[in-house]
């Protein structure tokens, strides 16, 4: 049995704009009840007919007639987010249904091809993911056709502005029935053959990717699989508008996995062939560093064990995807060693760097610096933000404007700061003043300790490198730290030690009594700074830095 809402189906007023009849559905369901559907809605694009059914358990014959009769003469079932919820739920609760076996366009699917520049903004605005009004699968069905009008506007638009890449993509969808009519619409020709392809594709992405890599990709299935294909279509769609504020959505990857590889191949791994101009460009660090930070080589000092520059070295394994443990002196270039590959990262594949900090005023300074160097796409995530600037944040992240996040290790409990990590595929997860992880360090958080638990328990399905930060580390924490991750997380941490030392410093012991302490800090300060200069004076207290101050200005030395 099913009760009907418009039991006869009603004409509305017709919809058009689009060059074959479909039939739009959307379900609600119930994900306590196994998703099982309590409302359905459907419109025909073509003479407006349109119903609101609530099936009920065993689905009567009456429900079967009207779909089936909504469904004949259709050309394609429309849907957003068809394949992967509403047509499985419909198959298991309605078989025998006729429209189930129409061809299905996807309207999600089919979003991150039409709107390559960050697809999220799309659909937020409007398309499913905000709503005045709660279970309307009818109004949702009809904003499907809205969606999938301006889907096919945009389609034809990308011909006219890039018909070499309309053309690679029509050959690349043309196997899936649905996505090949649209493509032909657009373009009004058919696809063009496999002989003409290779040539169109390295003229068009010689310098967006590797062309070793991607003649590659084209010669291997030289008769176009369709899930290949497909798979490339969404990878190299992304690819041409790829540098920044756009994301592949995380559905792509989890539902076709062959797009995370594609995208590797083609912009990640280094073919070592002379003539790729991409990657004699893209794969060299200092060109990336001058790029970034307008530097034109990596620091010599402290050097590796073979007498290269080890910040390199940090940089290189970075870029490589290794989990490390790095141990530099404050000032010794510590800071570009994570975000040099976090900006590579977030340019190449669109993925994000978190960077777990326990000081606010480090996030800040490293917020700063970056924008001084012109890189903007850099947040933080903190106790201090207003809500205003809280949801700014995250709207980044979620939406592919960020990068890099720097965050304090206390938001991972925070439900809105993970959800928004989920959105996203993750290139590294990097520990600064990472001597905080151990019981052994000087300034030990629990907190930290938390992270790791988290990335195991919520994205170890999507793994990702390791990369821990700091400025000194006896063999203890280094030990402890690397444990740590072993046990955590089943990472070995590869080991880049510089060591603590400055060869800019120089260091003095003079004895004194605690009686004379007071005195013998004032005569020193006096003596040094005859000529000028300042001091700094640290102190176990506070109670005494203030004692310290006190003698010192007794002094008549200018103290706070």
């Amino acid at each position: 049995m099913s009760e009907a809402r418009h039991a006869t189906p009603q004409r509305d007023q017709a919809e058009s704009g689009l060059p074959w009849p479909v039939l739009s559905i959307d379900v609600e369901t119930n994900p306590t009840h196994g998703n099982r559907i309590f409302l359905l809605g459907a419109v025909r694009s073509d003479d407006g007919r349109a119903v609101t059914l609530a099936p009920r358990r065993g689905t009567g014959s009456d429900f079967h007639r009207t779909l089936d009769d909504l469904a004949r003469g259709a050309r394609f079932l429309v849907g957003h987010n068809l394949r992967r919820h509403d047509l499985p739920a419909l198959q298991a609760q309605c078989s025998g249904l006729e429209l189930t076996s129409l061809p299905v366009l996807d309207t999600l699917e089919l979003s991150a091809i039409a709107f390559p520049t960050n697809p999220y903004h799309r659909l937020i605005k409007g398309y499913k993911l905000l709503s005045d009004s709660r279970n309307d699968p009818l109004k949702d069905a009809r904003i499907t056709l809205d969606l999938l009008r301006e889907e096919l506007t945009a389609l034809r638009d990308m011909h006219a502005e890039d018909p070499a890449w309309s053309a690679l993509l029509h050959f690349l969808v043309s196997s899936d029935e649905p996505l090949n009519a649209l493509m032909s619409h657009a373009r009004r020709t058919s696809a063009p053959k496999a002989a003409n392809v290779q040539e169109t594709a390295r003229a068009r992405f010689g310098t967006l990717c590797c062309t070793t890599s991607l003649d590659r990709l084209l010669r291997d299935n030289p008769g176009g699989e369709s899930s290949t294909n497909l798979a490339l279509a969404y990878a190299l769609g992304w690819i041409r508008v790829a540098g920044g504020n756009s994301v592949l959505p995380i559905w792509v990857h989890e539902s076709i996995g062959e797009v995370r590889s594609h995208v590797a191949m083609l912009r990640e791994q280094a073919c070592g062939q002379s003539s790729c101009a991409y990657c004699e460009r893209q794969h060299n660090p200092e060109r990336q560093l001058e790029a970034f930070f307008q530097k034109p080589s990596f620091r010599s000092v402290p050097a590796a064990p073979d007498g290269t520059s080890l910040q390199r070295a940090i940089v290189v394994a970075g870029l490589n995807r290794q989990s490390l443990l790095a141990v530099l002196p404050t000032g010794g270039g510590k800071s570009i060693c994570y975000q040099l590959p976090a900006l590579v990262h977030y340019w190449r594949s669109g993925q994000l760097t978190v960077i777990v900090s326990p000081l606010q005023s480090l996030m800040k300074d490293q917020v700063d610096n970056l924008l001084a160097a012109g890189v903007t796409c850099a947040v933080t995530i903190n106790g201090l933000l207003t809500p205003l600037e809280r949801r700014a944040a995250l709207d980044k992240i979620r939406l592919g404007d960020a990068g890099i996040v720097l965050v304090s290790p206390e938001q991972f409990r925070s439900r809105t700061f993970t959800d928004a990590l989920r959105m996203r595929e993750i290139a590294t997860w990097v520990f600064d003043e990472a001597h905080c992880l151990s019981k052994w360090g000087h300034d030990f958080r629990t907190d930290y300790l938390y992270v790791s638990r988290f990335i195991r328990e919520n994205l170890w399905a999507r793994p990702a490198p390791v990369a821990c930060f700091t400025a000194t580390a006896k063999p203890d924490v280094i030990e402890d730290l690397c444990g740590h991750f072993s046990d955590s997380l089943g990472l070995q941490l590869k080991q880049f030690l510089g060591g603590h030392e400055r060869a800019n410093l120089s260091y003095r012991v003079v004895e004194a009594r605690k009686a004379e302490k007071a005195q013998r800090i004032a005569e020193l300060i006096q003596h040094e700074l005859r000529d000028g200069g300042a001091a700094v004076v640290f102190c176990a207290t506070r109670k005494a830095a203030a004692h310290y101050a006190e003698v010192l200005a007794a002094a008549k030395l200018p103290c706070e």
